[in-house]
């Protein structure tokens, strides 16, 4: 399927969970650039980016400082997947 989403920049919350990271790798097989989102799993959430080629970024979202920081790091945006669940 192609989504017209190659070279488009996504941010993945929840990427270390087993919906977040099959989410990112359906993005990374389009060809997006993904940043990999973890709050606490990141052993999960590294390996998800190193397997796709992906960028690691992490934070809690629930607390506003933190959700501030990590876009203000993401940088420009095409696309953000609310994945991230408890």
């Amino acid at each position: 399927m192609d989504t017209g989403l190659a070279g488009k920049r996504v941010l993945v919350t929840g990427g270390s969970g087993g919906i977040g990271s099959a989410c990112a790798r359906a993005f990374a097989a389009e060809r997006s650039h993904v940043l990999v989102h973890y709050r606490t799993g990141r052993d999960r959430a590294e390996a998800a980016a190193a397997e796709i080629g992906g960028e690691l970024i992490g934070g809690d979202l629930t607390i506003e400082e933190d959700a501030d920081r990590l876009f203000e790091q993401a940088g420009q945006l095409d696309v953000c997947v609310a994945v991230v669940g408890e």
